[in-house]
């Protein structure tokens, strides 16, 4: 769907409208710092779950996309002022749509802005042929979730960001005798994916699943992380031959080093702690850095381990579904 350019709206003017690049992106970065800003850490920054980023940077970042062919979204305007907004962002998967920065100017909520804003989103989907629309949204904004409920969303799952900086990592200890940890061999990718979704529910990595290929090992997968200027390891335990947890970690320059742990429901107790051990223990031959992971936010074994190693909550966010019709 291309960008609408309009015509000047008389000063009258109040309603949705799509996104007009051209005249709009300023007045739309300005809503989004205000309605989002409060998110922030302490320092004015922002974690997107791989990297610390300035607040406006991604803002920028995602109107420049739009501009290149993706559907840009729709704002709620009055008197020539944005006062409204939504992002619809078209992924790399065949009609599967993203719903972001769904923001409203505080003096102008309970007015329907929003609800108005998310029909206009949802029906662009519908002429486009989309089939299913994905958001994310704060776990504790109970109107939003209402109101994404009555425009047929569904809750998918609730993942939580945690971070830590390398200086305040706490080290764990494992109870011996400790399970045995080894890397992911290479003919175990296929049995490790399949793991990792039966744990933990496909659509909750944002923006789009991960790749099938997530675990493959071998030379062209070290070249390819080679030329992308990352180091993954995976470790995996088993058991009776089956892999019932795995820890893998990807470190790339300039950013966080990342966190990955799926651990089938029935081995949480035993196997969370030596896991993220492991992991921690691997972060010592590496350049200090922050950590960042995603992990389901149901898992209070791992939440309290977290705690325990120094890690923080800096948001929790549930994703939800919509199929079109």
């Amino acid at each position: 769907m291309a960008t609408t350019h309009l015509p000047a709206q008389p000063e009258s003017f109040r309603g949705v409208r799509p996104l007009n690049l051209g005249r709009d992106t300023a007045q739309v970065v300005r809503l989004l710092n205000l309605v989002f800003g409060p998110t922030m850490d302490q320092e004015g920054q922002l974690l997107d779950g791989r990297t610390v980023i300035n607040g406006a940077a991604p803002l920028v970042t995602r109107l420049v996309q739009f501009a290149q062919g993706a559907p840009p979204g729709f704002v709620w305007e009055e008197n020539r002022q944005v006062v409204g907004n939504v992002s619809l962002v078209h992924s790399q998967i065949a009609g599967r749509y993203l719903i972001a920065n769904v923001a409203v100017h505080p003096d102008y909520r309970r007015r329907g802005i929003a609800y108005a804003l998310m029909e206009a989103a949802a029906q662009a989907v519908k002429r486009e042929r989309g089939r299913v629309i994905y958001l994310q949204v704060r776990d504790d904004n109970q109107d939003a979730i209402h109101l994404y409920q009555q425009l047929g969303f569904t809750l998918v799952g609730t993942m939580t960001t945690w971070h830590v900086r390398s200086s305040q990592l706490h080290t764990l200890d494992v109870p011996t005798p400790a399970p045995t940890i080894r890397p992911i061999r290479g003919t175990e990718w296929e049995e490790a994916i399949e793991l990792d979704r039966g744990c933990c529910h496909p659509d909750l990595d944002w923006p789009t699943p991960v790749p099938t290929t997530l675990y493959k090992t071998g030379f062209w997968r070290w070249f390819y992380n080679f030329v992308n200027g990352q180091q993954v390891e995976t470790w995996v335990t088993t058991n009776q031959g089956k892999i019932v947890g795995l820890a893998q970690l990807t470190a790339e320059f300039g950013r966080p080093h990342l966190f990955r742990l799926r651990i089938k429901p029935e081995w949480q107790a035993e196997l969370s702690r030596p896991l993220l051990a492991k992991l921690i223990r691997r972060l010592g031959y590496m350049r200090y850095r922050a950590v960042a992971l995603d992990h389901p936010a149901d898992d209070q074994t791992m939440n309290d381990l977290l705690r325990q190693a120094g890690f923080h909550p800096v948001r929790t966010l549930s994703t939800m579904k919509c199929e079109v019709k």
